[in-house]
């Protein structure tokens, strides 16, 4: 348009501000390069110039944290089972590091946590889901024809709670008798903190206007079992893991925990678990959603200890 092609625009500088799992950042810059504009700058580069000011949001810190943590990363690289999975490792590191919007795939088209390119967990299913907020997880379970023999589901916002404790008593004859709610969050100790948010960013948060109960896996559920335990619990995955230590040594089950609230988890968590399990899993990773959200690693236990 003669707006589009005017001086203003070619001088203008926009900000596509957008950072989250559902904006396709490099078809939004396509578009506005098209329509003249030659400075299109994305959050990546703002938060570059403000990291100090802007914080961590979710795994986007200051890029020397990557260099600073080289040797744990490359001990990382080289975990992981599968091709796809090294790939994908390697595309999130280039992406976070040199802003290559380019270099990440296409989100996986499969099923979160449910994935049909990485092998399902072996046995009688015994699911822990920690950071169940309204059932979604228990939904996709269903859907997919899964049977669960037992299910211990964790979700500390109130509102959340009530959502998935309607979804349970709404869809009863699909899930096993043994399904147990726990209004609490999971951590590395039994205590009361606060938290922040509502809905899928609710999160732990010293100035939170919600008080909750967290609870340490290995005491709540001390002879549940399971065969296969899943988090997504807004960064607090790696203390709620040493809070389930005994109960992941003790019964091994797979895991699909969620890598990408904190940018450290993304060789953390997966060097955390490969030392408890090392050769007697294998370790996968895929992504869900765009721009490095939605990021879980699965360990597959191979085997019953």
């Amino acid at each position: 348009s003669d707006v589009c092609s005017s001086d203003l625009v070619c001088r203008a500088t926009v900000i596509i501000a957008t950072h989250n799992p559902s904006a396709q950042v490099p078809e939004l810059r396509r578009n506005l390069t098209s329509q003249g504009y030659r400075q299109v700058l994305t959050f990546l580069d703002v938060h570059e110039r403000w990291a100090g000011d802007f914080g961590d949001r979710f795994w986007l810190t200051r890029r020397n944290l990557y260099l600073e943590n080289r040797n744990a990363c490359l001990a990382t690289e080289a975990i992981w089972t599968d091709d796809s999975s090294r790939d994908l490792f390697r595309s999130i590191l280039r992406f976070r590091t040199e802003k290559a919007y380019e270099a990440l795939p296409a989100p996986s088209g499969e099923v979160q946590y449910f994935d049909r390119t990485v092998p399902s967990p072996g046995g009688p299913l015994r699911f822990i889901d920690c950071g169940a907020y309204d059932g979604d997880t228990l939904a996709q379970l269903i859907q997919m024809g899964l049977h669960a023999e037992a299910i211990l589901a964790f979700e500390p916002e109130p509102k959340n709670f009530d959502k998935l404790a309607q979804f349970v008593h709404g869809h009863r004859g699909s899930l096993p008798s043994q399904t147990f709610l726990y209004p609490c969050g999971v951590a590395a100790s039994n205590a009361q903190v606060r938290l922040s948010g509502t809905g899928t960013s609710a999160h732990l948060s010293q100035s939170g206007d919600t008080v909750i109960q967290c609870v340490c896996i290995d005491d709540a559920a001390p002879s549940f079992a399971p065969t296969y335990l899943k988090m997504d619990i807004e960064g607090a995955e790696l203390e709620a893991l040493h809070g389930a230590r005994r109960t992941i040594e003790g019964h091994r089950p797979s895991l699909a925990i969620c890598l990408y609230h904190r940018p450290e988890h993304l060789w953390q968590i997966p060097l955390l678990v490969h030392g408890w399990y090392g050769d007697r899993a294998r370790y996968y990773l895929r992504l869900y959603a765009h721009n490095g959200f939605e990021l879980v690693f699965y360990a597959i236990a191979s085997e019953s200890p």
